[in-house]
């Protein structure tokens, strides 16, 4: 919580002002060590105000020992380590001289002696036994309140002075037309909207003298940084959202005038993205999460899984786990929409982190959505024979294949096994209860909240579709795609990965999907069946015309390529086992490692779906909406081209040459093989 800082800050200047009262001499003589410059009060405050700032969320920071509340500000990744390391050293020296001078006096005293005799003796205490002993120790002395002063001003520095050239659009009396003029100066592309913006920041100041100062300084150093990055339009937008929703606004505007790492990372995320700008100004507590290298450290699976299962582990009833799930997902979007808009991951790594938070998310949807259910109707009771009912949840789609990107539903196929009823009062048969978790499940992750939901939810790739019912058991689902599954469903099954195994038969399931899917597959049938299909998607969805490429439905968009490598695998997955794989990008790699394909194929089939995928998690975290189409207008796709980080393209000619390339590749590849 922020919105004590100013309140610190003076405090903090109160301690500058006794301790410029305290100023050493030359040889520091009479030196305050505690109240002093650098002194012992500086290190104590300095760890106090972040024990106050963090320690409402970090319950760990509760404690009341100086070093040992710094060594887990360290830990927690508050305090770098270098530093902490510095204040120990003088936290302990300060404290020997301390107790030293005490012993002496016999009282309580902080100042160091004035008195050459006793000033030797405290140095030859310390093992200074040479010449000038006095010298030696004071040096040393002075070495750590400096560095201790370094340190406690980096967090609590002088204020610092409105930009010059900035003070102009805080005067009240200028005109609008003048104060358009200096934004477009500035490279805002809508002035008079600018100004409309800033009026609404400066109108949400309390206006007390104090608040006025602060508002100005901040909104000084926001308005240079702003105008400095890629949407200074856009960033000014969501900066003004994100305030005018901001019930703490002096706090975060403290937050934001002090810190330029944090400044710097929103002022990025809000002129990148209007996706995790939402995010964002529907949880203004993450500015939080930006001041810490460590909460912003990507986790590996293991860390995520736990941090997520103790997050809802700790929630008191059904809404406060969900409020909590939701909560833990949003955090993680904003940690990776970060590292993606920096660079710092690949599409494919991208693609493998968004997939595993929909994973462990939709585990802990289970799980809850399992005690909600089994309250009212207690659960599946073994049957006769003693065998249990349990449930398995199939990912298909992007989520099956690892593939995720900003703007994917969970496709989702409920598969049951057992008979009987459950154990509860309120008893209803082992079906039942499937279809009520299943459909508790999608209530969960679906359910629409101010802070927005956790994902849709896809079903129509059951057997019979939307007519077919929503659970189904495990003999009628293999009964069903041994006697009645087209083609396509095949292609569906194809990323077919079991993600809940509540029977225990993971394995043995997956080995009779895989005979259903590569068994006995006719190549000459496959290749006119999903021709038919690729056909009648393109005519029923593609959207192209000279103005615009559809790079997902289009000709030689992504369903063109996904079908070219959907065709190997359902041809020649019977023969190589290492085709058996849900992931498009290593069935492409597995297909040229066969030879099955050339390496110039290969090689352009992969270039063509970086690309492809590229521009569509671009398009949907730069406009918050899912989009597959690429607007063929220059000013447009220089922004574009900006955005994908791709090394080959950097303007608009070359993001459209490179389309245009892609396309007519993945076109030919797909005439060559699945040709008529």
């Amino acid at each position: 919580d922020f919105s004590s800082l100013e309140d610190l800050k003076e405090i903090k200047r109160k301690i500058d002002l006794e301790a410029k009262r305290h100023r050493p001499k030359e040889n520091y003589a009479g030196f305050n060590i505690k109240l002093g410059i650098g002194g012992i009060r500086e290190i104590e405050f300095f760890i106090h105000t972040l024990q106050l700032i963090y320690g409402g969320r970090q319950r760990d920071l509760r404690i009341k020992g100086t070093i040992q509340a710094l060594n887990k500000l360290c830990e927690l990744g508050l305090v770098d380590e270098k530093d902490a390391e510095v204040l120990r050293d003088a936290w302990d020296f300060l404290r020997k001289v301390e107790h030293r001078i005490q012993m002496k006096e016999l009282r309580q005293e902080h100042r160091l002696p004035q008195d050459p005799l006793a000033q030797k003796e405290l140095a030859r205490s310390f093992g200074f036994l040479g010449e000038n002993p006095w010298q030696e120790f004071h040096q040393l002395l002075k070495r750590h309140t400096d560095a201790v002063a370094r340190i406690f001003n980096r967090l609590f520095g002088e204020e610092q002075e409105e930009k010059n050239k900035f003070i102009i659009f805080f005067d009240r009396q200028l005109s609008l037309e003048r104060l358009e003029k200096e934004f477009s100066k500035l490279g805002f592309s809508d002035p008079e909207l600018a100004v409309e913006h800033l009026e609404r920041l400066l109108n949400l100041s309390d206006k007390t003298e104090r608040e006025t100062k602060l508002w100005r300084t901040t909104l000084s150093l926001l308005l240079e940084e702003i105008s400095q990055s890629p949407e200074p339009d856009l960033c000014l937008l969501q900066l003004e959202r994100f305030l005018s929703r901001t019930p703490v606004r002096t706090g975060y505007l403290a937050l934001l005038k002090d810190s330029q790492r944090v400044r710097s990372l929103l002022i990025h995320l809000f002129s990148q993205s209007e996706f995790l700008s939402n995010i964002f100004i529907t949880h203004p507590e993450f500015l939080d999460e930006l001041l810490s290298e460590e909460s912003l450290r990507q986790r590996t699976p293991s860390e995520l899984e736990a941090e997520l299962e103790k997050e809802v582990m700790a929630g008191e009833d059904f809404e406060d786990k969900l409020r909590r799930l939701r909560r833990f997902q949003k955090l993680e979007l904003i940690r990776l929409g970060l590292k993606d808009l920096t660079g710092e991951l690949s599409q494919q790594e991208l693609e493998k982190r968004l997939s595993l938070l929909a994973e462990l998310v939709l585990e802990q949807a289970y799980k809850i959505s399992w005690e909600e259910v089994a309250k009212k109707y207690g659960v599946p009771a073994p049957d006769e024979q003693g065998e249990r009912a349990g449930i398995l949840i199939v990912a298909l789609g992007r989520l099956g294949s690892k593939e995720m990107n900003w703007a994917s539903d969970l496709d989702l196929i409920f598969i049951y096994q057992g008979e009987g009823s459950t154990t509860g009062p309120k008893k209803i048969t082992v079906g039942e209860f499937f279809v009520r978790l299943a459909q508790k499940l999608i209530s969960t992750l679906e359910a629409q909240t101010p802070e927005g939901y956790l994902y849709k939810i896809d079903t129509r790739l059951r057997p019979s579709g939307r007519f077919g019912p929503l659970v189904v058991s495990a003999d009628a689902f293999l009964k069903y795609h041994q006697s009645q599954a087209q083609v396509w469903e095949k292609q569906s099954l194809l990323k077919a990965r079991i993600l809940i195994d509540g029977i225990g038969i993971r394995n043995e399931f997956q080995s009779q999907l895989e005979k259903l899917i590569f068994s006995d597959n006719n190549p000459q049938y496959i290749k006119t069946e999903m021709r038919k299909l690729l056909a009648k998607t393109q005519a029923k969805l593609a959207r192209e015309n000279e103005n615009q490429y559809d790079i997902k439905f289009g000709l030689g968009g992504e369903l063109e390529l996904e079908y070219i490598v959907q065709y190997f695998q359902l041809c020649f997955g019977e023969k190589f086992h290492r085709l058996r794989v849900q992931n498009t990008w290593q069935a492409l790699s597995q297909l040229k490692e066969l030879k099955l394909i050339s390496d110039y194929e290969a090689q352009a089939l992969h270039q063509a779906l970086t690309l492809y995928r590229r521009l569509a998690s671009r398009l949907r975290i730069y406009k918050n909406r899912s989009e597959q189409r690429v607007i063929m207008d220059d000013e447009f796709l220089n922004k574009l081209a900006k955005k994908l980080q791709i090394a080959e393209i950097h303007s608009a000619s070359q993001l459209r040459a490179q389309l245009e390339r892609s396309r007519q590749d993945v076109h030919s590849i797909l005439e060559k093989y699945l040709g008529e």
